[in-house]
């Protein structure tokens, strides 16, 4: 299921008010908690659910452009990619990306790395590692995502990363890192570019 918010026209976003109402904003991310928590028990239909739920709370609370849209973006997307509806991920994610880029503030940054990296991760199930590298990279240098979505510190300069020696596509901060991703994912993917 695509999020539809995420392809609403331009007029239409900014006209959204901005202004959220407590309960409105409780009920929202109470939405994604309940989502996450359904997420974690394997309920994968019942999260996508409660997060268009929460997204569309989001929406009329906060405005498309915010942080909190941009977050449910992200974990309806990681739902979506376990569902194994790539394609809405996909869409999902490049909305999540383009607002967290749009900030200036670390946390923005450090997040929209994380988008980043899941949706290269879709690029390269796909076989397009070129694309994949090039999203990568997309962000400012300082703010770049380890491959290994279980990394304990997650973002890093790209001077502290390291290429994949075959497919120098994915970026990661150590051998460990890289030898896990291998383990879990990358090894289906992988091919020397």
């Amino acid at each position: 299921m695509i999020a539809t918010l995420t392809t609403m026209p331009q007029t239409t976003q900014s006209s959204i008010s901005r202004t959220p109402s407590l309960v409105s904003g409780l009920d929202a991310f109470g939405l994604s908690n309940q989502a996450s928590s359904l997420a974690r028990s394997g309920d994968l239909a019942g999260a996508e659910r409660l997060h268009l739920q929460a997204l569309d709370v989001k929406v009329n609370g906060f405005g498309f452009q915010s942080p909190q849209v941009a977050s449910t973006l992200h974990s309806l997307a990681e739902v979506q990619m376990r569902l194994g509806k790539f394609g809405d991920a996909e869409r999902n994610l490049r909305s999540a990306v383009s607002i967290r880029s749009s900030s200036s503030k670390q946390h923005d940054l450090v997040e929209a790395a994380k988008s980043r990296e899941l949706l290269a991760q879709i690029l390269e199930s796909n076989g397009n590692l070129s694309a994949a590298k090039n999203v990568r990279l997309a962000g400012q240098s300082e703010w770049i995502a380890c491959g290994n979505s279980k990394c304990p510190v997650q973002c890093f300069s790209i001077e502290q990363l390291s290429h994949c020696g075959q497919c120098r596509s994915v970026l990661y901060c150590s051998g460990d890192c890289q030898a896990r991703d291998w383990k879990a994912r990358h090894r289906l993917y992988c091919r020397a570019t």
